[in-house]
C-alpha cells in the first residue's frame, strides 16, 4: 500500500523556501524539506529524521527537496549498498556521497536543480534514474574526486532531462588539475531521453559503457582540458550535437585498422582540439586514415568546415605523426569524418653528437639511419621524421647550403646542428611539443631557417637554443599554435635571433629567455610587427603572449605599430627594447611587468595599452621593484593607464610625451603607486612635451593641459619638478601649473595657458 503525508512547515521554513521562487510559489511545497544541514557526515540525512521539517527519516511514499545552501550527507563506510527511501530526492543544494569501496548508492528519482552539486569522497557509483532540471546558466554538477592512481566512476542511472538543462561532470576542488586525468565517470544507464546537455569539465574523463552502444539525443560537450572516450571500437554511440572545444580532448578506440565512428545526428562543432586514438599508439610510417565522426541527417547537411581544424595534439606526444589532418567524405546521405596522416621515413640511430668529428646524417655514408635504408637528397619528397636522436652534419668547417625543396621535415626530439653551414631550407619544417634546436653554427655564419616553420602545440614548448656568439635568422614565417621558447644555450654569454618572416600565421606563445647564470645580453631583432605573431590560438588575450625573459635585448630594425588585442606582452626579470635612431614603435598591446624593462636607443616607445603586473589579471597591483621603467630617451604616452602602477626612472635624456588632446582628463595617470617617479635626470626635473600641435585647437580662450594623475598628497611635490620642454601654443602663454582633486583619492596636476595679459586663477 502506497502511503501518503500531509506536509507541516513552519512560517519561518515557508519564508526561506519562497524567497527563491518567483511571486513567492513554491513548487517543492508539497516535499518534506531539509532544515538544517548536517554536523558531519555520522550525521547523515539519508536516515536522520532531524534534519527534515517533518522530523522523520526519509521513506516510501513521500518526496524530499534539498534547497540551495543545504549540505545532504549520505551514509558513510564501504560496507553495503544504499537506496533511498523515498520516492524522490530534489536537490539545489549539495549531496556528499560517503560511502567507498565501489559500493553503489541507488536513487529512485534523483532531481538536480540550479547549481546543484553531486559529489564523492571515495570511489563509489550511482544508480536508480536521475532528472536533470538545472538550466544551462546554472547547470547541476556531478564532481568525483581526483585519486592518487587510475579510478573510475560508474554512473548506473539513467539520465532524463529536456533541451535547455545541463549537467556537467567535473572534479572536485583541488589545488592543481592533472595534466592527465586519473579518474573517468563511466556511464551505463539510459540516455534516451536525455535531451539537454551533458558537459565534460577540465580534469575529467567520461566514456559511454551501454551495451550496444548509447543513444543521447541532447548535446554532448567537451570542455577545455575535459576528456571523451569512445573506448569500444566495436560499438556505435550516437549523440544529437557534439561539441569540441578548444583544448578539449576526444580518444577514439581503434581495433586492428578500422574503428565504429560515433554518430552524430543535429549538429558537429569543432573547435581546436585534442585528438587522441587507443589502440594504434605507434603509427605505422604508411599513410593511414581513420573513421572519427559519422554524421547524418541535419549534422551531414551541416558539416563543418574541417580543413582549418587544427589539431593540438593526436596519438600522444610519444607518436606524433606528420601531416596529421581531418578529411570529410560523403557516404551516401552521411557524410564522415576521417583522421589522416601521410607516409614518412623516419630517421632512428643517433650521430654520436658531442664529437668533433661526428657522423652527417645527411651523408649518404650514413643511409642506415633512416627507416627505408635511403639517405635524404635535394630530390627527396614527402615527410621525414626525426626521432629520439640528434640530427648532426660533419664539423668541417666547410660552407654548406642545406637545401631540401620538396621534403617537409618533423621534428620531435631534439636537433644538433654542429656544422659551418649557410642555410637550412626544405618546404615545411614542423616541431613537436618538446622538442629542442641546438644551434653551433660558426661565429660569421648564420643558421636561416627557411620554408615555413610550424610550431604544435602541447604540454612542453617547443625551444631554439643558440650557442655563444651564434646567430639564428628565422624569416620565414612561423605558423601553428604551440609555445616557442627562444634560448640561449648555458654556456652561451651573447646569442643573436633575427624575427624577419611575417608571422601573423602564428598563434602560440613567443618567449624570449636567457639563463640566469649569464651576463647575456640574447640580443633579438625584430623586422615588421608580425614578426611577434597573430592572434592567440584561442582567440582570447593573453597576457604573456609575447615574453621578454631575463637578459634579453629587443632592438626594433623599422618603425612599426603592434595593435593584436589578443597578444599582451609580459616583462620577466630584467629585459630591455631598443629603439635606434629616429624610429617610433607604437605598443597598443597591453604589458604585464613582472620585473624591469629599460628602454635603449634614440628613438621614440609610444605606449598605447593599459599596465598590468604579476600573472597579467585586470585588476592585478604592482609588487615594489616588479614593476620598473627605465629611460634615456623619449617615451610617449597613447593612453593614460599605460603605466599606470609602473615606477617610472628617468635619466639624462629621457623625455615623456603626451599626445595633445584638448579633452584628455588626467594626462599620465599613476595612481597605483606612491613612488611614481624615480628622477635621475641632471636637473631633478621630470622632462615632458606634448607630442604633435595645436593646429586645429582654438587658442581664443584659455587651456588647461592634464600633465599627470597621482595619488592625493603626492602631487604637491611634483609641481616644482616638471619641466616642460616647449609649449604647444603660438598664441597662448604658459603661466604655471596647479593641482586639481578629482574627488576620488587622486589629483591632477594641470598646465595653465592664458591669453595674453590674462591671468588664470584656479582656486
Amino acid at each position: 500500500m502506497t502511503m501518503r503525508k500531509t506536509v507541516l512547515t513552519t512560517v519561518a521554513s515557508l519564508a526561506v523556501l519562497s524567497g527563491s521562487f518567483a511571486d513567492g510559489e513554491n513548487p517543492y511545497g508539497d516535499f518534506v524539506h531539509q532544515q538544517t544541514t548536517d554536523a558531519d557526515v555520522s550525521e547523515n540525512s539519508f536516515a536522520n529524521g532531524a534534519h527534515w521539517s517533518d522530523g522523520t527519516a526519509p521513506q516510501q511514499g513521500y518526496k524530499y527537496y534539498v534547497p540551495s545552501g543545504m549540505v545532504f550527507f549520505t551514509p558513510a563506510g564501504n560496507s553495503q549498498d544504499r537506496t533511498f527511501a523515498g520516492d524522490v530526492l530534489a536537490c539545489a543544494g549539495d549531496i556528499k556521497v560517503a560511502v567507498s569501496g565501489g559500493r553503489k548508492v541507488s536513487w529512485p528519482a534523483l532531481w538536480l536543480l540550479d547549481g546543484a552539486t553531486y559529489s564523492f569522497g571515495s570511489a563509489c557509483s550511482i544508480g536508480g534514474s536521475v532528472v536533470v532540471k538545472a538550466a544551462e546558466g546554472t547547470p547541476a554538477k556531478y564532481l568525483t574526486f581526483v585519486p592518487n592512481s587510475t579510478a573510475a566512476f560508474a554512473f548506473d542511472a539513467s539520465i532524463a532531462s529536456e533541451e535547455g538543462t545541463a549537467l556537467v561532470f567535473g572534479l572536485r576542488p583541488t589545488e592543481t588539475v592533472p595534466a592527465t586525468p586519473l579518474s573517468t565517470v563511466r556511464l551505463f544507464g539510459d540516455f534516451s531521453e536525455c535531451r539537454g546537455t551533458l558537459a565534460v569539465a577540465e580534469g575529467q574523463k567520461l566514456s559511454f559503457y551501454v551495451t550496444g552502444g548509447a543513444t543521447l539525443p541532447g548535446t554532448l560537450r567537451v570542455d577545455k582540458g575535459g576528456w571523451f572516450v569512445n573506448h569500444d571500437a566495436s560499438v556505435q554511440n550516437r549523440v544529437g550535437t557534439l561539441e569540441l572545444s578548444d583544448g578539449g580532448f576526444y580518444s577514439q578506440a581503434i581495433s586492428g585498422e578500422t574503428c565504429q565512428p560515433i554518430v552524430v545526428t543535429d549538429a558537429l562543432a569543432l573547435g581546436r582540439f585534442n585528438l587522441r586514438l587507443t589502440g594504434a599508439a605507434t603509427p605505422n610510417r604508411t599513410a593511414k586514415r581513420y573513421p572519427i565522426f559519422r554524421l547524418t541527417g541535419a549534422a551531414a547537411a551541416n558539416s563543418p568546415d574541417v580543413a582549418n581544424v587544427q589539431l593540438e595534439n593526436v596519438l600522444g606526444s610519444d607518436a606524433f605523426p606528420p601531416g596529421q589532418r581531418l578529411e570529410i567524405e560523403s557516404d551516401g546521405d552521411d557524410k564522415v569524418v576521417y583522421f589522416a596522416y601521410d607516409a614518412y621515413v623516419s630517421m632512428l640511430t643517433g650521430n654520436g653528437a658531442g664529437t668533433s668529428n661526428q657522423n652527417s646524417a645527411l651523408q649518404d655514408a650514413f643511409k642506415a639511419f633512416w627507416s627505408n635504408g635511403q639517405c635524404p637528397t635535394a630530390e627527396t619528397t614527402g615527410w621525414l621524421s626525426i626521432e629520439n636522436t640528434f640530427l648532426a652534419y660533419n664539423n668541417d668547417n666547410g660552407t654548406k647550403t642545406f637545401a631540401y625543396p620538396l621534403a617537409k621535415f618533423q621534428i620531435k626530439s631534439g636537433i644538433d646542428f654542429y656544422a659551418q653551414f649557410d642555410r637550412f631550407s626544405a618546404q615545411e619544417v614542423h616541431f613537436a611539443p618538446g622538442s629542442i634546436v641546438m644551434s653551433y653554427v660558426g661565429n660569421d655564419k648564420y643558421w636561416d631557417a627557411a620554408g615555413s616553420i610550424v610550431i604544435h602545440s602541447g604540454d612542453s614548448p617547443v625551444t631554439f637554443k643558440a650557442w655563444e656568439y651564434k646567430k639564428i635568422h628565422i624569416d620565414c614565417p612561423l605558423r601553428g599554435a604551440g609555445d616557442l621558447v627562444l634560448n640561449g644555450n648555458d654556456n652561451a654569454h651573447i646569442c643573436t635571433y633575427y624575427l624577419e618572416g611575417n608571422n601573423s600565421g602564428f598563434g602560440g606563445g613567443l618567449r624570449f629567455f636567457y639563463s640566469d647564470s649569464k651576463a647575456g645580453p640574447m640580443n633579438v631583432y625584430a623586422g615588421n610587427a608580425n614578426a611577434f605573431g597573430g592572434p592567440t590560438a584561442s582567440g582570447e588575450f593573453r597576457p604573456d603572449a609575447v615574453t621578454l625573459g631575463n637578459h634579453t635585448r629587443l632592438t626594433f630594425e623599422n618603425s612599426m605599430s603592434m595593435n593584436e588585442a589578443t597578444r599582451g606582452w609580459k616583462v620577466s626579470g630584467n629585459a630591455s627594447i631598443n629603439i635606434p635612431g629616429s624610429l617610433a614603435v607604437e605598443m597598443y598591446n597591453s604589458i604585464t611587468f613582472d620585473g624591469t624593462l629599460t628602454k635603449e636607443g634614440t628613438g621614440t616607445l609610444c605606449l598605447g595599452g593599459t599596465a598590468r603586473f604579476g600573472a597579467g589579471e585586470a585588476e592585478s597591483l604592482p609588487e615594489s621593484d616588479k614593476n620598473v621603467l627605465v629611460t634615456s630617451s623619449s617615451v610617449r604616452l597613447l593612453s593614460a593607464d599605460a603605466l599606470n602602477g609602473v615606477k617610472i626612472t628617468l635619466n639624462p635624456g629621457s623625455q615623456l610625451q603626451l599626445v595633445l588632446n584638448i579633452n584628455d582628463e588626467f594626462g599620465i595617470r599613476n595612481t597605483k603607486t606612491d613612488t611614481p617617479f624615480a628622477i635621475q635626470t641632471s636637473d631633478g626635473k621630470i622632462p615632458f612635451r606634448w607630442a604633435g600641435n595645436a593646429a586645429g585647437i582654438s587658442q581664443k580662450q584659455d587651456i588647461t593641459l592634464p600633465v599627470c594623475t597621482v595619488r592625493d598628497g603626492v602631487a604637491a611635490g611634483l609641481v616644482d619638478m616638471l619641466a616642460m620642454a616647449y609649449s604647444p601654443f603660438n598664441k597662448l602663454r604658459f603661466v604655471g601649473y596647479a593641482v586639481r582633486s578629482n574627488g576620488d583619492g587622486s589629483s591632477t596636476i594641470v598646465a595653465r595657458f592664458c591669453r595674453p595679459g590674462f591671468v588664470l586663477t584656479i582656486q
